[in-house]
């Protein structure tokens, strides 16, 4: 059974109604409004170290760079992209349409400091980039500044040549083989 009442006359032409299933639903509305689904907690800044090869050649240094995990998958990419321009001083554009192959380690900063390190971790999808973001969280949990981790990314970087082929010599699509570790390298602040 549904109760009407009159609430308003302004005019005799106009009448307000409003009747007592609108009451409850304005109610449940505002009731949903504010309580909303909880979101997680922001992850911290990772302290980031990015290797970059670039045609095959490897750089001597890696160039370092606070990373943050949340962001979108293609936002991070940009974010990558970024510091690989920075890193090779070649203009942006010309690194945004290169052919990238990503692999990371999320590592203490002192297994970053051993002869060899930990087995890289492919990085192409969005999938991935939610598995990193679950060991970064996992991560925090325990330590929340996260200052004795590291996020290292290895990116092998080839730019198309002026003829708009990749240079390749005998590797015809084929996938760098995993990174190893040089010793000789040393983090570019």
């Amino acid at each position: 059974m549904i109760f009407s009442q009159v609430t308003n006359v302004a005019d005799a032409s106009v009448i307000e109604v409003i009747s007592s299933t609108d009451e409850n639903t304005n109610q449940t509305d505002s009731d949903n409004e504010s309580s909303p689904s909880p979101s997680p907690v922001p992850l911290k800044p990772a302290q980031g170290q990015i290797d970059v090869v670039y045609n095959k050649k490897a750089s001597t240094t890696l160039y370092s760079s606070n990373l943050d995990l949340n962001m979108s998958f293609n936002e991070f990419l940009d974010r990558l992209d970024g510091c690989i321009a920075k890193k090779t001083k070649q203009p942006e554009g010309i690194i945004k349409e290169a052919r990238k192959v990503y692999r990371y380690i999320w590592m203490t900063k002192y297994k970053s400091q051993q002869k060899t390190l930990p087995r890289y971790n492919d990085f192409d999808g969005e999938d991935h980039y939610q598995a990193l973001q679950k060991e970064v969280r996992t991560t925090s949990k325990k330590n929340r500044e996260l200052d004795d981790m590291i996020l290292r990314f290895h990116i092998d970087v080839k730019v198309r040549t002026d003829i708009g082929q990749e240079d390749r010599q005998d590797d015809k699509d084929q996938d760098p083989p995993s990174p190893s570790r040089a010793t000789e390298r040393k983090v570019f602040l």
